[in-house]
């Protein structure tokens, strides 16, 4: 499947994909990893724990994607509600639980200057429908 079958899918129908397709959920990473961002970031102090628990986020999502069904809601309401309790349980335990990521072998993620930049936009301007990019599509497929 080619990017552009890929970004014309709706979130459901990626997220539903991506527990068999690394393409489906890089698709889906690059479009939601904004909005994501910066609902951490409204809601830490660094902008480095906002991506951080992005990424544990997506580690999460990555690892249960088997398990969404739509049926049940929408794409976005399933990973934003892993992302609420995540955020709970960080503020609970005062440290930011990376086991997902290092369960899939993921390397804790070195941001840039111009990455932090990024993540104070992202949670000053909020969010909107990022399709492309191909970072994560790229390293993916």
């Amino acid at each position: 499947m080619d990017d552009r079958q890929l970004d014309s899918r709706d979130d459901d129908a990626l997220l539903s994909a991506a527990a068999t397709s690394g393409c489906a959920f890089a698709a889906f990473y690059d479009r939601r990893l904004p909005t994501v961002v910066a609902y951490f970031r409204r809601r830490v102090r660094r902008p480095d724990q906002a991506f951080d628990l992005a990424a544990e986020t997506f580690a999460r999502v990555l690892a249960g994607a088997g398990s969404f069904d739509a049926e049940r809601g929408p794409a976005m309401a399933w990973v934003l509600r892993i992302a609420r309790n995540l955020l709970i349980d960080a503020e609970r335990r005062r440290v930011i639980d990376d086991r997902a990521r290092r369960s899939l072998g993921l390397s804790p993620v070195e941001l840039t200057e111009q990455d932090i930049a990024e993540v104070e936009r992202l949670g000053d301007v909020g969010t909107t429908d990022h399709r492309g990019g191909g970072s994560a599509r790229a390293a993916a497929c």
